[in-house]
């Protein structure tokens, strides 16, 4: 990393960084001391009760209900390998619709599910936090959108709307 070039100097403006975060994975596997995969897999999908879910690839086919990926147009569609990310902590999850909901109730409840405490509040309210302005953002354009750990914000008709960032999500069917 050292011998990158950024685009910008530090908080100058927003610059997603794939990098930073399989960085940041790979320093919390190595201080549990097991891969970045069984870690997130053991704190996050299996105290959820994600059965359907992982964040090893291979979890997108240890059933035949899963998707594959197509190129082409018209009578020369084809299927395609799909792709196994290099950075599995830049956002490398494979899950179901059904495990997804999961998530987000223990997200909309501060990090708790069914009694059970996941993430701490404050961890929650961090990943929700804007802590850094990107200018126009959201469907209207609002001035003031910013960008967080994995979120976007912006106001949308009097409220504040908080999403995932990033560009492609996995999902097995």
């Amino acid at each position: 990393m050292r011998y990158l070039q950024p685009g910008a100097s530090f908080r100058e403006r927003y610059l997603y960084s794939n990098a930073g975060y399989f960085i940041a994975g790979e320093v919390a596997a190595v201080v549990a001391n097991q891969s970045w995969e069984n870690l997130t897999d053991a704190r996050i999908i299996e105290p959820l009760g994600m059965t359907r879910s992982g964040a090893d690839y291979d979890t997108l086919y240890l059933d035949e209900n899963h998707i594959s990926g197509h190129g082409g147009t018209g009578d020369q569609v084809y299927t395609i390998p799909l792709e196994i990310s290099s950075l599995p902590p830049a956002g490398q999850v494979v899950s179901t619709g059904r495990d997804m909901t999961q998530w987000l109730r223990m997200i909309l409840a501060n990090g708790s599910i069914d009694g059970k405490q996941i993430l701490k509040p404050e961890t929650v309210k961090k990943i929700h936090a804007a802590s850094l302005p990107t200018g126009s953002g959201g469907p209207l354009g609002d001035p003031n959108a910013a960008t967080g750990l994995g979120c976007d914000s912006y106001n949308f008709l009097g409220e504040r709307v908080i999403e995932k960032n990033g560009a492609f999500c996995l999902f097995r069917l």
